[in-house]
């Protein structure tokens, strides 16, 4: 067993027991005894969970630990850690209130659970040589919390949440010059730590390893697992060692590999970034393949990767249903594919199963774009639909196409009502806003678009109408009505201030699923300081931590400058504000409205030593600095970051490095979109300096948020 696997609770907690499956062995969940009946869903899915997870290594949990404890612990600085027999989880996590938590918080506790179990296969009985290769556990356990879960709960549809919850999020991170590789030295303890981001050894490691099972095939990558686990059990592993087992199973009738596997994937693990596909017509129906590096800012188009191509065209029958590859990108040559006659239209990377981006001439866009303008747009599938509008708002961010362009494709989206098509559209128009700011005369042009494209969907899935039952129209609902009333749709502000009112003088509470949208909304248009306090109170009653999370995201809502600085000093004193939710109260600050960024950004130059003593995690400091770079909008704001990063100890320099690249990269950015998005919405130039720092409260759904000690 490794060292860093070994755990001990002493505690006065209480636990109920589940038993094994297949086996006679009774293993706990314990918590708190005034929380005993929020165990209860652990209690039922665990075994469910679990015995999926024996049925696809092939290798019986018993066969290497006899018991599986699972403890919930309120005060916790990680998510989750998977000591090996002794799981322990952060309360508010792991535990769930059928009657006052929300679905994305059960999605969340149950991801959580099959991340940590899974870690009894990829990280305990088979470990990384060393944290350079922290994606050899991360990673599967971020694939199979996707996928285990989903085969247990089909309904919830989590192998497409995948794409854009985690691959898309992954792509967007993995764009920076400064990133590192999947595999890349590390060192120090701060290198060791920055391993462990979600979006890189966690995200990226999972979206690569669904890649190789589409590419392998799925019955084959299955076998190929159980042999990786059976070769390695008890050992520490590098990724020749996946590669060799995974070799064992390679049909080349399905997968028809250019060359080894190792060789094949030896670019996805050890350069940095991925590649974007440039799809070109021909005048003989010819479509040509070219590839490079995808970059926010700059170029490199020395690196390059042996890249699994799919796609369908408009005369296809079973469209976008082929995940197996049906032409291989090779680093040294382009590649060329027949269309055939008829065809239209052709889209490359069905359901987004490649870990790459995708660009097209005028004249495909131009297709594209006349397709999902029809009647039978959703000809078109839902997940390469999503896949379009995430890739267009990528693209015009890295300047490759005028933003005039992808928006002019995406309104599309007005008469699309799918959850992952507004997935991926709310992450690029809060992106966008977020730079260009609400209160300029093109942040509102913008805001109006959005909410006349908004409409339809919105009145899907109304905040009047709650479906409990129904787990994928509560994801949309929450989705859309949290974007419609940031852009100040005037029936969901309405409908914000009408609950909370109802909750302050008669105690109704809102809808569970609507309540961090009703709280930040409320606060946000409120002039009655009594509000806040109101608010303030309610989260030190509250004795659900999940809940407690919700109150402090809404309380950083506030427009009040005074209310919000003793908000944010709360953090690095004595108080009511567990330090693990700590970071939550400032990232509620930088979210919560038009006008708070300031503040923050004060906050953090002032207090940043603090913050990093406070914040109850080595990764609090790195993480917010990257915060406010993403929302930096002005050169006062970039030299005050400047003056930060200098100050910063040497063990958060790389950090800060990275957040001033992304500034810098945002400024620059902003002034090269801003003449084009005014001759878009047919507003003067001379607005171009008028934009105010502005931000987006960007609340979405992820598949699941875990961090563990030594696997974040």
């Amino acid at each position: 067993m490794s060292t860093y696997l070994i755990a001990f609770v002493i505690s006065e907690f209480t636990c109920s027991a589940w038993n094994m499956p297949e086996v006679n062995s009774v293993n706990k969940v314990c918590s708190r005894a005034q929380k005993e009946d929020t165990r209860r869903w652990a209690v039922e899915v665990s075994p469910k969970l679990l015995s999926s997870l024996n049925a696809y290594t092939g290798i019986p949990y018993t066969s290497s630990m006899k018991k599986v404890d699972q403890v919930a612990i309120p005060d916790f600085r990680s998510g989750a850690m998977e000591n090996w027999g002794l799981i322990t989880y952060r309360e508010a996590q792991f535990l769930f209130d059928p009657s006052e938590d929300t679905v994305t918080t059960k999605q969340s506790a149950t991801c959580t659970i099959t991340h940590e179990l899974s870690h009894s296969w990829f990280g305990n009985l088979v470990t990384m040589a060393w944290y350079s290769v922290t994606f050899l556990n991360e990673g599967f356990a971020t694939y199979f919390e996707t996928f285990i879960t989903n085969e247990v709960f089909p309904d919830w549809e989590l192998d497409k949440q995948f794409v854009v919850a985690t691959l898309q999020s992954a792509l967007a991170t993995d764009d920076l010059q400064s990133i590192q590789a999947l595999q890349s030295e590390v060192i120090t303890p701060a290198q060791i730590d920055a391993k462990f981001k979600a979006d890189t050894s966690y995200g990226k490691g999972g979206s690569i390893l669904r890649m190789v099972e589409h590419f392998m095939g799925s019955e084959q990558f299955k076998s190929g697992i159980q042999k990786y686990l059976m070769l390695n059990q008890y050992s520490n592993v590098e990724p020749s060692n996946l590669w060799a087992a995974l070799s064992i199973n390679v049909d080349n009738t399905v997968s028809n590999l250019p060359q080894s596997l190792a060789n094949v994937m030896e670019n996805w693990i050890t350069k940095a970034g991925y590649p974007l596909i440039t799809v070109t017509k021909t005048s003989n129906n010819v479509i040509e393949l070219k590839q490079e590096r995808f970059l926010f800012s700059g170029s490199d188009t020395t690196t390059k990767w042996y890249v699994p191509v799919t796609y369908t065209t408009s005369v296809d029958e079973n469209k976008f249903q082929k995940t197996s590859t049906q032409l291989w990108m090779q680093p040294d040559k382009d590649a060329q594919i027949q269309l055939p006659e008829g065809a239209s239209w052709i889209i490359l990377n069905n359901q987004q199963t490649g870990f790459y981006r995708v660009n097209y001439d005028d004249t495909l866009w131009a297709e594209i774009e006349k397709a999902l303008k029809s009647d039978s747009f959703d000809d078109i599938g839902e997940l390469n639909r999503a896949q379009i509008v995430d890739d267009l708002f990528s693209l015009a961010k890295a300047n490759k196409i005028p933003y005039s362009k992808a928006l002019k494709v995406i309104k599309f989206i007005s008469n699309d009502v799918s959850y992952y098509t507004w997935f991926s559209a709310n992450r690029g128009f809060n992106f966008l806003l977020d730079k260009i700011g609400f209160e300029s005369d093109l942040g509102r042009a913008i805001k109006d678009d959005v909410l006349q494209q908004l409409e339809k969907v919105y009145q899907s899935v109304p905040p009047s109408t709650i479906d409990g039952t129904n787990h994928l129209y509560t994801l949309k609902q929450t989705l859309v009505v949290a974007l419609a009333c940031r852009l100040g749709h005037p029936e969901c502000i309405e409908m914000t201030k009408n609950h909370f009112t109802a909750y302050k003088n008669q105690g109704t509470k809102p809808p569970k699923d609507l309540r961090r949208i009703v709280y930040c909304g409320a606060l946000r248009y409120s002039a009655d300081n009594a509000d806040w306090d109101f608010l303030w109170n309610a989260f030190v009653k509250s004795t659900s931590l999940s809940e407690g999370v919700i109150f402090l995201s809404g309380l950083g809502c506030s427009k009040d400058t005074d209310i919000l600085k003793r908000y944010l000093l709360k953090t690095v004193t004595d108080s009511e504000i567990r330090r693990q939710d700590r970071q939550t109260v400032f990232v509620s600050v930088v979210n919560g409205n038009p006008s708070n960024f300031d503040t923050a950004l004060d906050f953090l130059i002032e207090h940043q030593k603090e913050i990093d003593a406070q914040y109850g995690t080595m990764r609090a400091l790195p993480s917010l600095l990257d915060l406010v770079a993403s929302r930096i909008t002005d050169e006062t704001q970039l030299n005050k970051l400047k003056n930060l990063v200098t100050n910063l100890d040497a063990e958060h320099k790389e950090s800060g490095n990275a957040a001033l690249e992304k500034a810098e990269a945002n400024l620059k950015w902003k002034k090269q979109v801003e003449r084009d998005l005014q001759n878009y919405y047919g507003i003067p130039s001379d607005d171009t300096d008028s934009a105010v720092t502005s931000t987006v409260s960007l609340i979405i759904v992820t598949i699941c948020s875990v961090i563990d000690v030594i696997g974040f």
